[in-house]
């Protein structure tokens, strides 16, 4: 395998102009592909389940620590991304190995696999953007859209990726019900240890969120199943992706923002 040392930090493969093609969520592989040291790599798993995503925020640390001189504040996503590295991983390209074997048939296969590389190759896993401002001045009657632009495998050129662009989450209104459990989900803590040495621990909002989306939303487009678009709610419960639905519908609630400082003026 290529000296670590020498790797540089792994940046995104150009990738081809979005086009109308539909994000295929039950594409048995997911294909992650970087370029590190004027190499190409390639990082194939098997489709990412709610359960991975699942075991993810669980294993994000996100606590304070109360301290002498205050709180210490500690997050730490990289452990939650090997864990799901290692549970979805099927088998890398680009990377050598001195007895010529495919490193999955190492004996300490996947931790053979540098931590420079899997952290990012998860990383992308997660890449999502908001796909356009919304307009909140225009006003629809019944649902809510939520926009996102997303890195996924390319369905028509194997073994590339690229970003799906304008995917649409449509939901129902949310009432304010629904926002007390939104906040409630994300709001959620608990203090362990005594008086003199506690630290508040901040359980994951995931599950949460999932119910909230599958009670919510109404219709999507940009996605498929069997190569043709989603059809109905409960199969967009089943079929789409765990970590797609936790930040949809995290922008649903999503406030902040498009206020202007100064208050309103009169004309």
């Amino acid at each position: 395998m290529e000296d670590v040392n020498s790797v540089s930090n792994p940046q995104e493969v150009p990738r081809q102009e979005s086009s109308p093609e539909l994000l295929p969520l039950d594409a048995r592989e997911r294909v992650i592909v970087f370029r590190s040291g004027g190499r190409i790599c390639r990082h194939i798993f098997r489709r990412i389940t709610a359960s991975d995503w699942e075991t993810f925020f669980a294993h994000i640390v996100a606590e304070f620590r109360e301290e002498k001189n205050g709180f210490m504040q500690v997050v730490d996503t990289d452990f939650a991304k090997l864990v799901v590295y290692n549970r979805a991983i099927l088998r890398v390209e680009g990377y050598e190995t001195s007895d010529g074997s495919e490193p999955n048939k190492l004996p300490d296969w996947p931790e053979c696999i540098p931590q420079e590389h899997r952290l990012p190759a998860v990383e992308f896993l997660m890449k999502l953007n908001q796909s356009e401002v919304q307009n909140r001045f225009s006003l629809e009657t019944g649902s809510k859209r939520v926009r996102i632009d997303a890195m996924w495998s390319e369905a028509e050129e194997l073994g590339s990726m690229k970003e799906y662009q304008g995917l649409v989450h449509k939901f129902a209104t949310p009432k304010a019900g629904h926002r007390q459990k939104f906040l409630k989900a994300k709001n959620r803590s608990f203090v362990a240890g005594g008086s003199r040495n506690s630290t508040t621990i901040i359980p994951s909002a995931y599950p949460s969120l999932v119910r909230l989306y599958d009670e919510l939303i109404e219709g999507v487009e940009g996605y498929s199943v069997s190569g043709r678009p989603l059809d109905g709610r409960d199969e967009i419960a089943r079929e789409m992706d765990g970590f797609h639905k936790s930040v949809a519908v995290s922008r649903l609630f999503q406030t902040t923002g498009g206020i202007d400082s100064d208050g309103a003026t009169s004309e």
